[in-house]
Order: C-alpha cells, then structure tokens, then sequence
C-alpha cells in the first residue's frame, strides 16, 4: 500500500506528466498482482497446515474490532 500511495503521489506531483501516470499504472499492476498472489499463497499454507476457515474469520472480524477499539494497535492485537 505504501509503495502505491507514493506511486500516485509521484505521479500527481513528481512533474513527470502522462510518463508519470503510465509508470504510476504499471507500478498499481505489480503491487495489485504481490498482494493477491500473498493471499493466494497464505490461504494454501493455512489448508496445508490444517487451520479450519474458522479460525481465519474470527482473526479478521477481531482485527476488525480491535482496529476501532485500539486505533494504533488494534489491527495487529487483534
């Protein structure tokens, strides 16, 4: 995400013009393709070790939770 942010802000105030947007647009492509294929890959290794998609949820849903309740360390807390 952070790689994304400043590749949009590159291309809004980096002065590099259309050449900007078209790296700032190749750049999205990579950073779109590492997130998925890191949740792909993830939920392979969690099957493979046995943890029930149960487990998964309740960990987002407190993370979720915890996001509100703690704002800086929530996510992770939770």
């Amino acid at each position: 995400l952070l790689i994304g942010a400043s590749l949009l802000a590159w291309a809004i105030w980096g002065g590099a013009g259309p050449l900007g947007w078209i790296v700032f647009a190749v750049g999205m492509v990579f950073v779109v393709a590492g997130m998925a294929s890191s949740a792909v890959l993830t939920g392979r290794r969690l099957k493979q070790h046995g943890v029930p998609n149960r487990s998964v949820l309740i960990g987002v849903a407190l993370a979720v939770v915890g996001m509100f309740v703690i704002p800086v360390l929530g996510l992770f807390t939770g």
